[in-house]
This record gives C-alpha cells, sequence and structure tokens, in this order.
C-alpha cells in the first residue's frame, strides 16, 4: 500500500498500517469540523490522534469507520450552503430597497426624514451584507476543497484496499459514481442537494457496465466532464441526459472503441 507524503492530510505513525493512518486522519478531520463551530477552522492543520490497530482494515470497515465523520462534513456543507442562500437573499432584499428609494430621489421627489434615514441605513447594511456574503463564499469554497481532498483520499485507501484483494473494479465504480455526485451538485440546501444526487447517482448508472469494461480491459478510466457551448465532444462520449437540467452538458468520455454506443456528439446550444 502507497505510504501518503508527509504534507498530506493525514500522517501515518510509525507501526501504525496505512488503512489505520487514514481512520486517524479523517478522526483528526473531524476534530476540526467540531472544533468552535468556525468553518474558517477546517483549513488549520488538525491535532493527530493515535489509535492503535492490530491489522488493516478491510474496505468495509474502513468506509464505516469514516462514514460517520463524513456524514458530519456533509452537514457542514449544508449549514454553510444555508447560509450563502440566506445572504444572497438579504443583499438582493437591500439592493431592491435602496434601488427604489434612490429612485425616487432621481426623480426629484424630496424623501422624508424616515426615508432618508432609511435609505442611509439600508446602505450601510447592504456593504455589511456583501462583506459577510464574500466571506462566506470564501469559507464555503475552503470547505470544499478539504471536503473534496478528503473524499478523495478516503476513496483512495478504499480503492488500494480493494487491490489488494484483487478487485478493485468495482470500488472505482463507486468512487466514480460518488465523485459525479461532488462535481456536478455544488449549491443548494438539503432538499436540493439530495434530490441533484439522487438524480447523478441514477443517470450515472447505465453506464457502469461500460465504465466496468474499460477497468477490466485494462483501458483509461471513463471520466465525467462538462461541455462548453459549442463544443465538439471527443469520439465515445456520451451525454448522461441532456433533458434533465440537472445533467444536462454533462457527458462521459467512453474508452473502448467497439461500444456500439460510440459517435461523435454535438455540445447543446
Amino acid at each position: 500500500m502507497t505510504t501518503p507524503p508527509d504534507d498530506d492530510l493525514m500522517m501515518r505513525p510509525r507501526g501504525i498500517s496505512g488503512a489505520a493512518a487514514f481512520v486517524i486522519g479523517v478522526v483528526a478531520f473531524g476534530v476540526g469540523l467540531g472544533v468552535g463551530g468556525e468553518l474558517g477552522m477546517y483549513m488549520k492543520e488538525p491535532e493527530i490522534q493515535i489509535v492503535e490497530k492490530p491489522r488493516d482494515l478491510n474496505a468495509e470497515e474502513l468506509t464505516a469507520a469514516c462514514a460517520p465523520l463524513l456524514q458530519t462534513a456533509d452537514a457542514k456543507m449544508e449549514e454553510v450552503n444555508a447560509k450563502v442562500s440566506d445572504l444572497q437573499g438579504q443583499v438582493t432584499s437591500r439592493e431592491t430597497e435602496v434601488a427604489e428609494l434612490e429612485a425616487k430621489v432621481k426623480k426629484g421627489a424630496k424623501l422624508s426624514a424616515d426615508q432618508a434615514r432609511r435609505l442611509d441605513e439600508a446602505k450601510k447594511e447592504l456593504g455589511s451584507l456583501k462583506q459577510q456574503l464574500q466571506q462566506a463564499e470564501e469559507e464555503k469554497a475552503q470547505l470544499v476543497v478539504q471536503l473534496a481532498e478528503t473524499q478523495t483520499k478516503l476513496d483512495g485507501q478504499v480503492v488500494e484496499t480493494e487491490k489488494a484483494k484483487g478487485d478493485a473494479t468495482t470500488q472505482r465504480w463507486f468512487t466514480f459514481a460518488k465523485d459525479a455526485q461532488i462535481n456536478i451538485c455544488e449549491k443548494g440546501n438539503r432538499k436540493v442537494l439530495g434530490k441533484c444526487r439522487d438524480t447523478v447517482d441514477l443517470t450515472v448508472r447505465k453506464f457502469r457496465t461500460e465504465f466496468e469494461r474499460c477497468v477490466r480491459d485494462g483501458q483509461e478510466q471513463p471520466s465525467l466532464k462538462e461541455s462548453t457551448k459549442g463544443e465538439r465532444l471527443p469520439e465515445y462520449a456520451r451525454w448522461l441526459d441532456n433533458d434533465d437540467k440537472i445533467t444536462k452538458g454533462w457527458y462521459i468520455l467512453l474508452c473502448d472503441p467497439s461500444l456500439p454506443e460510440a459517435g461523435t456528439v454535438e455540445a447543446p446550444l
């Protein structure tokens, strides 16, 4: 099993197995999520908790050990998404209020004392809200990076564990499907994200046979990509589902030229 570099998310103490060392790192990440309730803490180096393990964890045990902490991280993401959405709504409301009052002034109307005071207050509130929104969006971006790195390391460790048992194909598929949900579903509250992830999961399933065939044949693993307007996609690319606004514009690039579904497709306008 490949030993992670020193500057990786988790550090591997001497005498600790690879999977156990990864669990230690994720536990430390979970500790970081809970400290102070501040998103800015996520990017600080977590305290390493050393837990002795007599043997390497198998894929199922590794996933089970990390699941609660990853669920907590998902909850934090939903929380910051809700915060960003709320601030965006408040900013829009204040912008509308300021615009309406300023429009009256431009038309020559004289504002009452209360209206003039409210205009001044609304402008100050708008400036403060925009600052808060910018900070929240920066915090969200940091959390997205942290979660993606943690998920990638978990997926990578699970894949290595499966390889040790001689079959990583299935796990590589689930990693791909999970990454598809992360890449496509970036914004929204719990309900919106849940619906988005379910839609993506159901859509990518129809490509599982082709995906596993590429992996088993030793060819390049299929990849998920988002098209640009007017782009002519590579041969053997197939749309996920352009009839659904969630997956519209996303395609999977397959590897085997003998697949009957292969062909050149045009990006949607």
